[in-house]
């Protein structure tokens, strides 16, 4: 088998890319506001196996008791949700801050008006 040698210009271009790219990540990462607390997260598949099967609102509960928080977060399919868990969570974010969250994109059950 004869050997393969790249071009320089190959090589340094996927150098530039891949330097790139780490870079755009790390600083993406950077900006990014913590996350309130939720339950651990495996590498490839996340937290896959943390999800409840059944009676999600009673697991959301016992998280946000082991946690100590009334708001937890938790990440699924590549979307973040982020749970309150108590009255007094959901009026100040939704109430109190809700300059914040008003320009923000609210899905169709939300804004049903038959709910």
């Amino acid at each position: 088998m004869a050997d393969i040698i790249l071009p320089p210009t190959l090589l340094w271009t996927s150098l530039g890319i891949i330097t790139g790219y780490l870079a755009s990540q790390k600083l993406r990462s950077d900006q990014q506001l913590p996350l309130p607390p939720g339950p651990p997260s495996h590498p490839v598949i996340g937290q896959l196996l943390s999800m409840p099967r059944s009676s999600e609102g009673r697991a959301f509960m016992a998280w946000s008791r082991e946690l100590n928080s009334d708001i937890i977060s938790f990440s699924f399919l590549g979307k973040t949700i982020v749970v309150l868990n108590s009255a007094e969570a959901a009026n100040d974010l939704l109430e109190r801050r809700s300059s914040a969250h008003s320009g923000r994109y609210c899905p169709p059950m939300i804004a049903s008006p038959n709910l």
